[in-house]
């Protein structure tokens, strides 16, 4: 993950600034440009920026450690690749990695030596994130957050409007889901009814999957994947809204499948 402590930011009310200086001073200046369009405020923007910056400001290593298993811990039994475990990181405190790969080599008395890639949490999600970011990836510090938006016009004149539809983007989550993880605003450009949502994973949970729709921050009800489903049964919502800045609407991970991969949700809106 590279090196970030100074970011241009675009917000729907311009241009805004943000820096970590103890970062600067000790590594030198590393500039990104991020993308909020979501944001609306000055201070909302300070927060984000402030929280990456506190993250990015820091450099991080992918550790690699060899290890004689005894009872409990041995690879391919007791854990694998995806999993998690506690090992000393570069100043020696006990940190929690995930197994990002498995090597085996063989000693001089021909026993196997097991040797563990590990990753921190952030450079996991890091990995994800940068494959479906890469259509922002000028405005998502490198195409490493997925807090960045796109930002538009603020009543969204020109978004298309299809068959009757209003353009109500689909919304994803790539790689492992995470319970928590929330969706920019959405604000549709006039007045109309949010009819259906539906969904799918491209990996099955092994137990179930819910995705809660918010109007206003309200929740309107869930979008259920059952237990080994890629696709949920679609939740018919029959909310109306009016237009101008007035709605918005937002999808939110409520529970997260064990092992679910790779979440679509796709609203359908009336004018």
């Amino acid at each position: 993950m590279a090196l970030v402590n100074a970011i241009l930011i675009h917000w729907s009310g311009g241009y805004r600034t943000a820096q970590n200086a103890p970062s600067i001073a000790a590594y030198g200046r590393h500039e990104a440009f991020l993308e909020l369009g979501s944001a609306n405020s000055e201070e909302e923007v300070d927060r984000i920026a402030g929280d990456l910056l506190g993250v990015r400001g820091e450099p991080e290593v992918a550790t690699t450690v060899a290890m004689e298993p005894a009872g409990g811990d041995r690879p391919y039994e007791d854990f694998g690749v995806g999993d998690w475990l506690t090992c000393p990181d570069e100043a020696g405190t006990p940190t929690s990695f995930r197994v990002n790969g498995l090597a085996v080599s063989e000693d001089p008395e021909g026993q196997p030596v097991f040797v563990p890639e590990l990753r921190t949490k952030q450079q996991s999600v890091d990995t994800h994130q940068q494959r479906w970011l890469k259509r922002m990836a000028n405005g998502a510090l490198g195409g490493s957050t997925n807090v960045a938006r796109p930002v538009t016009t603020p009543l969204l004149a020109h978004r298309p409007v299809l068959g009757g539809f209003l353009g109500f983007p689909p919304w994803s989550w790539d790689g492992l889901l995470e319970a928590g993880a929330v969706s920019g605003r959405f604000y549709p450009p006039r007045s109309g009814r949010l009819l259906e949502i539906d969904g799918s994973l491209r990996v099955a949970g092994t137990t179930p999957t819910v995705v809660d729709v918010l109007k206003n921050g309200v929740s309107l009800g869930s979008v259920t994947f059952e237990a080994g489903s890629n696709t949920a049964t679609p939740l018919e919502v029959f909310s109306t809204f009016t237009g101008d800045l007035n709605d918005y609407f937002q999808m939110q991970i409520a529970t997260a499948g064990s092992g679910a991969e790779d979440l679509v949700v796709v609203p359908k809106v009336v004018g």
